[in-house]
This record gives C-alpha cells, sequence and structure tokens, in this order.
C-alpha cells in the first residue's frame, strides 16, 4: 500500500503552530508596543517637565532639582487629590484597550520656589521668582507642611489631604 502523504494529525498539529506563530507575532507588533509604553511609565518620586495643553500632553523625565521639572509624580494608582493633585494618563494608540498608566502629579515645589500656576488649558510651569513681576498667576513656596497644619496670614493654602501635605502660597515678588 503506497503511503498518501503525513498523517491528519501531523498536518493539524503543523496548522495550529503555524497559527499561533501569526498570531504572537502580531500581538508582538500591535499590543507589545504598548506594554513597551507602560513599563516607560514615570513611576512615584520620578520628576515632570510637562508640556503641551491639559488635553494633548507629554512629559519628559528630569531630575528633581532641574528648573524645568514643574511635577513630581504621587501616585501611579490614580486617586489623585482633586484639589491639588493633577491627574495624567498614558493612554494606548487603541482607545479601546484604555489607559496604560493612571498617574497623580503635585508641584515639584520646595521652600522659596517660584511657579506660574496652571490655568484650564495649560499646566504649571516652575519660574525664577525675580521673573515673577507682573505675572498675576506668579506664587512662591512660603511653606510646606502637613495638611492639618496652618499657613500663615497672608498666604492660601493649597492642602492635599490625599498625600497629607500643605503648600502655604504667598506672593512671588
Amino acid at each position: 500500500m503506497a503511503h498518501l502523504g503525513k498523517p491528519l494529525v501531523v498536518r493539524l498539529v503543523a496548522g495550529a503552530v503555524a497559527i499561533f506563530v501569526v498570531v504572537a507575532v502580531a500581538y508582538l507588533f500591535t499590543r507589545g508596543e504598548d506594554e513597551v509604553a507602560a513599563a516607560d511609565a514615570p513611576e512615584v518620586g520620578e520628576c515632570l517637565a510637562m508640556s503641551g495643553t491639559l488635553a494633548v500632553s507629554e512629559h519628559e523625565e528630569k531630575d528633581c532639582g532641574d528648573a524645568a521639572a514643574a511635577y513630581v509624580v504621587t501616585s501611579d494608582k490614580g486617586g489623585c487629590d482633586k484639589a491639588a493633585e493633577l491627574p495624567y494618563k498614558i493612554s494606548s494608540s487603541d482607545k479601546k484597550d484604555g489607559d496604560l498608566a493612571d498617574l497623580c502629579l503635585d508641584l515639584n515645589a520646595s521652600e522659596g520656589d517660584c511657579f506660574t500656576l496652571k490655568n484650564a488649558e495649560s499646566f504649571s510651569v516652575k519660574i525664577a521668582c525675580d521673573e515673577a513681576e507682573g505675572d498675576p498667576n506668579a506664587v512662591r513656596i512660603v511653606s510646606i507642611g502637613k495638611s492639618a497644619d496652618q499657613c500663615v496670614t497672608g498666604t492660601q493654602p493649597r492642602k492635599n489631604a490625599t498625600r497629607d501635605t500643605l503648600l502655604c502660597l504667598g506672593p512671588a515678588t
């Protein structure tokens, strides 16, 4: 009796392996890029310089002592303090996959730092205090404490109850 080719089981297994390889390669070229982006998302404690608008933004990781580093990542699990933190989501290019990172950003502030605080469409920016003259949104960090503390008269409190911090803001000039 003549052999008519490979047994059916061998052909089915070879076909299944080929399908698996095609699916795996497709996954690596699509979803794999998103996972790399998620792995590269800033971590808690890292500082960022933000650009663009609140609706369409980009970040650049900076040393926290860098003058351009206006924000620090305070959470990578969302749950931002609405009064003090800025929610920042890093999304997949494929909208149905959702967000790759759900970060909270707060001002990267030390006592004596000056900022031009954000408006409805832009990011706060750390500035040199001597450049703040005439800027109505410019403030100086007068003191930093716990959220239960009180600011001295003439300063505005910026409480972050979620992280138990208080920034007391005064005039920049």
